[in-house]
């Protein structure tokens, strides 16, 4: 079986992390798998599998392949018309549902509406896929290295504790201005706490005029992100419905952080048990912030979510994920016959 990955770019993002984590896997396991990407190969990302940069995906570029996984909405088309392999339309959320790319929704539809295998990292996205443009997707899971996201023995939880909170301030589905308020507001009823932001950007001077104390970091590689997980005590997670999957989320859990998340459906999908984390409605303020003072002055729930969350995040690795594809893509069918399997 031969497989091709096509990939827009290769900036720090978990949706690209994803793409090459599995190539990895894939390529381990013998598959003959390649990743054509328009960015250039990663420094952040040790990319074992044979990467190659181009620049376009076009039929010359693309080599014969049994399955072409266009990993965003702006590779499906060039896959399509390649005519190179059958195309796998790999969603790792609805693009058009980010305010960023709401001008161009007609054309991300029309992506959608082509006849493509449809693969997804969340059953919501099944869910969506169905209802707006009545076709068939399979849920495979996440890619997850649990070898880099663990938790250790916790110290005692400080006086003064550390809450971490991770993504761009000004990507509205992330919902990071929510949670500056929430903390904001547990800043005013006294408690006092470091904050550690982690982005892919600069910090703002509309973020910066909050004044917490606390780091700022820009662009962490993956092994330097899983230290300050284990370096902090809580964490806040405060996407927004139109969030795909939420990485950062499943990362804290994964580490044992005691976790704030907003209840969204990728968030609730996590597990089957809603008792990993303490759940509050998205753009909320007001319950989120309470939602901390109830972590900081409770230690017997800190532990137990602490536990469960570790047990949750177990759900999820590259292993099972790609073992799912693989099932899926050796079937030779749309997955509608493996559905109770995957």
């Amino acid at each position: 079986m031969k497989i091709c990955y096509l990939l827009e770019g290769t900036d720090l993002w978990g949706g690209v992390k994803v793409v090459l984590e599995q190539a990895n896997e894939l390529y381990r396991r013998g598959v003959d798998v390649v990743v054509l990407s328009k960015g250039p190969e990663p420094d952040w990302f040790e990319v074992e599998s044979p990467f190659v940069h181009v620049p376009a995906f076009t039929r010359e570029v693309i080599p014969s392949s049994d399955y072409i996984i266009a990993t965003f909405w702006e590779t499906v088309a060039p896959a399509v018309e390649s005519a190179r392999g059958r195309v796998v339309h790999f969603c790792q959320g609805f693009e058009a549902d980010y305010a960023v790319n709401r001008h161009l929704a007609p054309q991300i539809d029309r992506v959608y509406r082509l006849p493509t295998w449809k693969i997804t990292v969340s059953p919501h996205l099944v869910e969506l896929i169905s209802n707006r443009f009545g076709q068939f997707a399979v849920c495979i899971g996440q890619t997850f290295d649990n070898t880099l996201f663990y938790p250790e023995d916790r110290r005692p939880f400080p006086a003064v504790p550390t809450v971490i909170l991770v993504g761009i301030y000004e990507a509205d589905f992330k919902g990071i201005p929510f949670a500056l308020q929430a903390l904001d507001m547990v800043r005013e009823k006294g408690l006092v706490f470091r904050l550690l932001r982690v982005s892919q950007l600069p910090q703002s001077e509309e973020e910066r005029r909050y004044g917490f104390e606390g780091n700022y970091y820009v662009n962490v590689r993956p092994e330097v992100i899983s230290r300050l997980y284990r370096s902090s005590h809580l964490a806040v997670s405060p996407s927004l419905e139109a969030e795909g999957f939420g990485l950062p989320a499943l990362e804290a859990l994964a580490c044992g952080l005691p976790s704030v998340l907003t209840e969204i459906s990728s968030f609730r999908g996590f597990d089957s048990r809603s008792d990993f984390a303490l759940f509050v409605p998205p753009s909320s303020p007001e319950p989120m912030a309470a939602a901390v003072i109830r972590l900081m002055r409770d230690p017997d729930l800190r532990r137990r979510l602490s536990a469960r969350a570790v047990e949750a995040a177990r759900n999820h690795s590259t292993e099972k994920t790609v073992s799912r594809l693989l099932s899926l893509l050796e079937s030779g069918e749309d997955g509608a016959g493996l559905r109770a399997s995957l």
